[in-house]
């Protein structure tokens, strides 16, 4: 069966989301982590952003690196 509810996974790129799903979608609020230290958190509809609260650098100098 398809997730839905408050979760979290991980993607075979090693990315990771958690918050909310639904059908085994983004769905809701929830932060996308990326391999790189930085991440995304928003609303999601279907897997797609569509409201972005913040994309922050998460590495220890605390920077907005690129």
């Amino acid at each position: 069966g398809k997730f839905s509810g408050q979760g979290e996974f991980t993607y075979a790129s090693g990315e990771k989301y958690v918050g909310e799903l639904r059908d085994d979608k983004k769905n809701g609020q929830g932060t996308h982590y990326f391999i790189n230290g930085r991440h995304i958190t928003g609303i999601w509809k279907d897997d797609q952003l569509v409201s972005k609260n913040s994309s922050v650098n998460e590495k220890a100098n605390g920077g907005f690196g690129r």
